[in-house]
């Protein structure tokens, strides 16, 4: 309802001693009237005439320049003899807000106080605001015992979303003052409450310390967060760190917990449950793609962009192709996601060539209700994703689901281990083992991370096997093999066996790119793992690992299901090019065909685009086909041998 600017959180810089250390009052109570009200900061109501609320404009738009001479003069043309009470005290606000902003916070406290007396009787919008902003005025003067009493006031239902923030976080700074730990995680908590950007929660310095204060916890305080915050299905922040404390069990084994943890959050918390948000606009003529088109990507941008042309030539150009420059980075390419949509008024977008901006683009589209087909894989939780998402080389919940089936578990078993990165990319295909493990027959047995970067990989294969290496056991392997070596012996160094593995698993998973997987697999070797299956992803369809096929053992990888139209591709392709098509000449093609294929309905609005696509059970582009399966598109995969 009314508008404030930046105001409050200058009370970052304040200073100066606490005047209150009172040890019974709590900062911040958790109460079921903390779900906000999400309400537009400069609507006014009928108590206010046209007149007085184009003045009210005029000296919030010269505030904003920090033209505080001309802002209050603009608000001093209205007299009060000559407006309402609430005007008044609306005028008296803004007037507050000014001298706050200048930095004369007594005489801001004075006005803030006066508009405070005029509509004390009332639990109005204005009022509530005016107890955060006494609030943020004591803060500043360290009256930390009445900037409390102000805050504890506050009816969070009764202010616009953006205040309900400021007094959370204005919550966290009192708590931090008076050393709360609880208190100030509750703060945050709630401060992270129905934000609807999850890219920009993640990246909150706030959210680093929400999730460092929690995770410092013990168990049984952690547990209890997570009981009280269950209900906010719209919060980022709390679901990201279910997601990673649950994943920390899942590492360590402990089925029980996680079963436990699984009973208290429900069997749907991280769903995600929002209604999807339509942006109004459309041209059905119009199809976006953001691409690297300069900078050090670029080539790869050259190759989408000539599939994408001959498969526009080849169906008849159905839509205008609209493109924009990311160069391959993520704020850029956000940036770009949205002009598509609110200037160009795209129906679809396609985009994410690179992970670094997929997700990041993804969720742009995402917010606003566009579709998007990503040319690379989107590294998050499915519980990120919905079927306004298509992954063009298969979705990490595509590629577990294709390890995980019946064809595999006859040819190589059904006892797997999982071996992953220590980032996002890896915690998200270890949840999905876990997922789909147990539900398709398999057996996970033990599951290990390893540090992105490292060129070792033989402390996290020991904890696979039973095994642990250290560099006490390497030196006495050394030592015998130079001893074998100088009693003419070589052939005993076959025989050492001073790590015995112990092997309870049949293959292993490994979600890394074929580089990584050069230095991982004979390190399995090494520490006298053999006979097992290694399984990948599509990028170990790669000459570097078939060139080193004979050394590597028996390696597997996730790729599409190839039919008869594969030959025909490579043919128009050839044929029209002069070269044969890779993957990124086919993935721009592929594109090209589902987006036609999404389009071919009859639609009025984004609205009707978005829920006929959700609507449909299976998608088909000219060489792939995806199935619905729990809200998500599924690529139809398999595993085969290299």
């Amino acid at each position: 309802m009314f508008s404030k600017i930046l105001i409050l959180l200058f009370i970052f810089s304040c200073a100066g001693g606490d005047t209150y250390q009172g040890s019974s009052d709590k900062v911040y109570v958790p109460t079921t009237s903390d779900k906000t009200e999400l309400s537009k900061e400069d609507e006014y109501d009928s108590r206010y005439s046209e007149v007085f609320i184009g003045q009210v404009k005029k000296s919030k738009k010269f505030l904003r320049k920090k033209d505080y001479a001309n802002a209050r003069k603009t608000l001093n043309t209205l007299k009060d003899e000559e407006i309402s009470v609430f005007e008044q005290a609306e005028k008296y606000n803004v007037l507050g807000l000014v001298y706050f902003n200048e930095g004369k916070i007594s005489k801001a406290q004075i006005l803030f106080e006066k508009a405070y007396a005029k509509v004390a009787g009332e639990n109005s919008k204005l009022k509530n605001q005016l107890l955060l902003n006494l609030s943020a005025a004591a803060y500043k003067k360290s009256d930390i015992k009445k900037s409390v009493n102000y805050l504890q006031q506050i009816d969070t239902s009764k202010v616009t979303y953006k205040d309900a923030k400021k007094k959370h976080l204005l919550s966290y700074f009192i708590a931090t003052k008076l050393k709360r730990e609880n208190e100030q995680i509750h703060a945050l908590i709630n401060y992270f409450d129905n934000d609807e950007n999850r890219g920009n929660v993640l990246q909150s310095k706030f959210y680093t310390v929400l999730k460092e204060k929690f995770f410092k916890q013990d168990e049984l305080v952690q547990k209890s967060f997570i009981e009280q915050y269950k209900n906010q299905k719209n919060n980022f922040a709390m679901r990201e760190m279910v997601v990673t404390y649950r994943n920390a069990l899942k590492q360590k084994g402990d089925r029980s917990s996680v079963d436990e943890l699984q009973s208290i959050i429900g069997t749907d918390y991280l769903q995600y449950e929002s209604q999807i948000n339509f942006f109004s606009a459309i041209d059905r003529s119009k199809v976006g793609i953001v691409l690297p088109l300069t900078g050090e990507k670029a080539n790869f941008a050259t190759k989408i962009l000539s599939g994408v042309s001959l498969a526009l030539k080849n169906i008849g150009e159905p839509f205008e192709l609209v493109v924009r420059d990311s160069q391959n980075i993520p704020a850029l390419a956000v940036a770009k996601v949205s002009e598509l949509i609110e200037q160009e008024n795209v129906s679809l977008i396609i985009g994410g060539l690179f992970s670094n901006t997929s997700e990041r683009e993804y969720e742009a589209a995402r917010k606003r209700g566009v579709i998007f087909l990503s040319l690379s894989q989107v590294n998050t939780n499915r519980f990120n994703k919905n079927k306004l998402l298509v992954e063009l080389q298969g979705s990490i919940e595509s590629q577990v689901s294709a390890a995980l089936n019946n064809e595999v578990a006859s040819r190589i078993g059904n006892k797997v281990t999982l071996l992953y990165p220590n980032n996002e990319l890896g915690h998200s295909y270890l949840d999905e083992f876990w997922n789909q493990a147990k539900v398709n027959g398999f057996e996970l047995i033990e599951t290990s991370g390893f540090e992105k970067g490292i060129n070792d990989f033989r402390e996290a294969i020991g904890k696979l096997s039973g095994i642990e290496y250290t560099r006490a056991k390497e030196k006495e392997y050394r030592e015998l093999v130079k001893q074998y070596k100088k009693d003419g012996e070589e052939e005993k160094i076959e025989e050492i066996e001073l790590l015995k593995p112990t092997l309870e698993y049949d293959w292993v998973f490994i979600p890394s790119f074929p580089k990584e997987a050069l230095q991982i697999i004979p390190s399995f070797k090494y520490l006298g793992v053999k006979d097992i299956n290694f399984v990948g992803g599509p990028s170990w369809k790669s000459r570097s690992l078939f060139s080193q096929k004979k050394y590597l053992g028996n390696v597997n990888f996730v790729t599409d299901i190839e039919g008869m139209r594969k030959n025909e591709f490579v043919n128009i392709y050839k044929s029209s090019m002069g070269m044969m098509p890779k993957l990124l000449e086919t993935l721009g093609y592929e594109s090209v065909y589902l987006a036609n294929q999404i389009l071919s309905n009859n639609f009025s609005t984004r609205k009707e685009l978005g829920e006929s696509l959700m609507s449909k059970s299976s998608l088909n582009s000219y060489l792939g086909q995806w199935n619905s399966e729990n809200n998500l598109w599924l690529k139809k995969m398999r595993v085969e041998k290299l």
